[in-house]
């Protein structure tokens, strides 16, 4: 009987150590740094946001890295759980997110972000609203601008004589092209032109009589302003400069032309590179009883207004 009773009295402190020593087992530590994502040119951003799955402590701790890829890209907040990643070009990247816990655990995760190639994009601009647009410079220092007479109703280009007075038109005009991405590439630009009859020419200056077309010599150049200038303060003498650095030529008119589409592709290639500041257009050979006038940016059909189409990708 004494045999039994200890080994009754072993066994329960056995069961209870067993008992006390029985502990729940810790979530593990994970993070999640995304799904693959897909930026398509000429976006060259994304953000993104490493989230902890589980493990999350106080005092968190995160850090984004770049792993692999064709450039070395841009991360602008580096040890922040979101962040934008700037500076992207064409090809695979592989970015890892960390997080370090309050105990020292640490947690990663990667993703995958493919930049493809962009489509090609079209874009019709209308002339500049407010500030900008057309005007004809008469010679000696008086002008006709959006905000005078004609309002910007057409376009003029001329080497002609009133009362005996030589006068000489050029036209400048600036489009709006902000919206194009800094990055894009320029595939294609064409200048579209609507030239006027002449009894559209003498109701807009209240009766003028000369064809709007007149001349033998009235081709024209289409060249990249260089210089920033203002509708409401340009005249003949304080006109900016233009460079006939990759012009375009408008050739001699021709009767029963209303459309004329010039391609000015190099021009805004060139001017996206530096600085839009517009095109001036000018006869090419300044000889008298030469001109050429066109729809402008005020003028009442607005589809035959001056409008630039870029194609970009």
């Amino acid at each position: 009987m004494k045999l039994i009773r200890l080994s009754a009295i072993i066994l329960l402190i056995t069961t209870g150590v067993l008992t006390s020593c029985k502990k729940d087992n810790p979530a593990p530590f994970v993070v999640d740094a995304g799904s693959t994502a897909i930026v398509q040119l000429p976006k060259d951003t994304i953000t993104l946001t490493g989230t902890v799955i589980s493990g999350q402590t106080a005092n968190m701790h995160y850090l984004w890295s770049l792993i692999s890829g064709p450039s070395n890209a841009t991360i602008a907040s580096n040890t922040a759980a979101s962040s934008l990643i700037s500076g992207l070009i064409q090809g695979s990247y592989v970015f890892q997110f960390q997080a370090t816990n309050g105990n020292g655990d640490i947690a990663v995760d990667t993703i995958s972000v493919a930049v493809v190639s962009a489509g090609i994009q079209t874009l019709s601009l209308p002339i500049a609203p407010l500030g900008f647009g057309g005007t004809y410079s008469f010679l000696p220092d008086q002008t006709i601008s959006a905000d005078s007479a004609g309002k910007g109703s057409y376009l003029y280009m001329s080497a002609w004589t009133v009362n005996s007075v030589p006068t000489h038109g050029k036209t400048y005009l600036k489009f709006d092209w902000s919206q194009i991405p800094a990055n894009a590439t320029i595939l294609s630009a064409q200048l579209e032109l609507s030239s006027l009859t002449q009894s559209e020419f003498t109701a807009l200056t209240n009766g003028a009589t000369t064809d709007p077309q007149a001349g033998t010599d009235n081709s024209l150049f289409v060249q990249r302003i260089t210089s920033d200038w203002s509708v409401y303060t340009i005249t003949y003498n304080n006109a900016p400069a233009s460079t006939a650095t990759d012009q375009a030529i408008i050739p001699q008119y021709t009767t029963g032309t209303t459309t004329i589409d010039v391609d000015v592709t190099t021009l805004v290639k060139d001017m996206n590179a530096t600085n839009n500041y517009g095109f001036c257009l000018g006869l090419v050979y300044d000889h008298y009883y030469n001109q050429r006038a066109f729809a402008g940016n005020t003028f009442s059909d607005a589809s035959r207004r001056p409008k630039l189409t870029i194609r970009y990708q």
